[in-house]
Formats: C-alpha cells, structure tokens, sequence
C-alpha cells in the first residue's frame, strides 16, 4: 500500500512518520490557521470504531479489486471472510429447582464485518473507507485508522450551517 501510495494522505495510521502525535496536530494547526484567518471553523469528529461489524463483503472485494488486488488474491480474501460462522447461546438459571437451560442457535454465515483480533482488520478497515474523499469535499480530513476528524472553514457562518 505504500509503495503504491494508495493510502490517502491524511491516513496518518499504517504510514512512516505518522502517527496519532501527526494526526492530532495536523488537525489543531488547521484549526488556529482557519482562526489566524479568521475563519468560522466547525470540527466534526467521528469515532468509527464497530464500523468492522458492518463492512458489506461484496463491497470490499470490490473496493480491493479497484486497489488492484484482483484475481486469486481477491479470491484469497473473499474465503478469508466468508470462513467465518456466527451463533447466539442463551444460558438460563431456574432457580426454585436449579436446572440450568441451554439454548443455542444454528449457525450463520456472516456477510458483513470483519474478523477482529487479527492485524488484517485495521487494515481491510482503512481500504474500505480509503474513498472518503470522493464523497466528502470542500473540507480538511485527518484520519488514524477510525477515527475521522473533518474540518469545515467558512466565512459565513450560515455556509457553514
């Protein structure tokens, strides 16, 4: 990802020389450069933090195929995601007679999110949401992994509304 430099610049996780230390002090020069300008200033700050929970697969597979990681590679990830099952389990206590009930569900693919605990899902995570920038324009982004932080600078007040 880095030698391609596919990683949006303002990702500061993932990127030498960057780091959370980068990320907060980018986004508080903006900010005193907006008031220095005397600028109206709103940040906008979002913690993305279950965002693996809902990562749509086919989604994904696509968004890695566009970073060019296509044919058996991409195949590669679309087993790794699709191996994973999920089940509820209930335990319930009777009291007056002690007995103890079991319910478990049937097994269920998972279609979206990730696997956590394993170090491809910060990553799968950061080329999900890699395209921000396309959706979001006219404003000032910093990001650490899930954490997003937008800057909107104005004049006008009501523009910023």
């Amino acid at each position: 990802m880095n030698k391609r430099n596919i990683l949006l610049q303002v990702q500061n996780e993932f990127r030498k020389m960057k780091s959370t230390e980068t990320a907060s002090q980018t986004f508080i020069e903006s900010m005193q450069e907006a008031v220095d300008q005397h600028l109206r200033v709103v940040g906008i700050i979002l913690d993305l933090t279950k965002a693996h929970y809902i990562l749509n697969h086919n989604k994904l597979l696509d968004k890695l195929d566009s970073y060019g990681i296509r044919g058996n590679m991409n195949l590669c990830f679309k087993f790794y995601l699709s191996k994973y099952l999920q089940f509820v389990e209930i335990t319930q206590m009777q009291h007056r007679n002690f007995t103890q009930y079991r319910y478990i569900s049937s097994f269920r693919k998972i279609v979206h999110g990730v696997p956590q605990g394993l170090m491809l899902e910060p990553l799968l995570l950061l080329l999900y949401i890699n395209d921000i920038l396309l959706n979001i324009q006219g404003v000032k982004l910093v990001l650490f992994a899930d954490d997003t932080n937008i800057l909107v600078v104005d004049k006008n007040e009501d523009a910023l509304q």
